[in-house]
């Protein structure tokens, strides 16, 4: 809880950070620096990407609502529909480290609840869900990890309002 409010605070009084350097050449780096700094960022402000004023993430098509991160891991965002806080798609590196990377990240914000998940080595991907809270807002994140040809190494949702993961 208090890692929780920390993050926040930090999140809501500063500007962008710079990417480390790891950034430009590091799938797994790009990927925790878009998930902190572009889903999660987004998330505890309460606005939507283009509100973070980020230069490192960067609309690709205003149409569709896509954003895409400056670095290497081929990594693309949105916040549309409505009910998506955030989606994030990394088209390279290890599906199972940046898994492990994304869930960290869920779990430093606050104790996180796995509702399913397909199992490791499942083909042609690892299918996830997990009740987390954001900013202290009950979300669910699906999460889709591979680690072979045929699809993305990692694609997280954040979503909101689901009835799997509100509590009474």
């Amino acid at each position: 809880m208090l890692a929780s409010a920390v993050i926040a605070f930090v999140l809501a009084t500063t500007t962008p950070v710079a990417p480390p350097a790891a950034v430009a050449t590091s799938p797994t780096e790009a990927a925790r620096y878009a998930l902190t700094h572009g889903c999660l960022a987004a998330v505890h402000k309460g606005v939507k990407l283009a509100g973070l004023s980020n230069p490192f993430i960067v609309l690709a098509d205003k149409g569709r609502g896509i954003y895409v991160m400056k670095g290497a891991g081929q990594i693309l965002m949105s916040d549309s529909p409505p009910q998506v806080g955030c989606y994030m798609r990394v088209g390279q590196g290890d599906g199972e480290e940046l898994r492990r990377i994304v869930l960290g990240l869920l779990a430093a914000e606050a104790p996180t609840r796995p509702v399913q998940d397909s199992g490791p080595g499942s083909k042609p991907m690892r299918q996830e869900l997990h009740c987390v809270k954001v900013g202290g807002r009950p979300m669910t994140a699906l999460l889709s990890s591979a680690n072979g040809p045929g699809g993305a190494p990692l694609q997280v949702s954040l979503l909101r309002e689901q009835d799997i993961c509100r509590v009474p």
